[in-house]
């Protein structure tokens, strides 16, 4: 990193000290049918966080269902989940 002004450029910095660019996490992954509390009325699943929770712990989580017949129109069923499972 240099600093300028009117007169001119700075030296380069030396490296940083290990700041993180926050970024959004990756989705969660292995998303699994928990059996032993699915039902005839209920589905329940379990999942992992994905690779990256962008540089800052994640706090909640989505549960998005196919609200047509083809995949392309998801809706919000549930939100605020802190466990790892629905």
């Amino acid at each position: 990193m240099t600093a300028i002004n009117i007169m001119g450029s700075s030296i380069q910095s030396q490296s940083g000290n290990g700041a993180v660019i926050l970024s959004i996490p990756t989705a969660p992954v292995n998303l699994l049918q928990d059996f032993m509390n699915s039902n005839a009325y209920v589905l329940a699943f379990t999942w992992s966080d994905g690779d990256s929770d962008g540089g800052t712990p994640i706090i909640d989580y989505r549960v998005y269902y196919d609200a047509s017949t083809n995949g392309t129109t998801f809706s919000i069923l549930d939100f605020g989940i802190t466990a790892k499972n629905y």
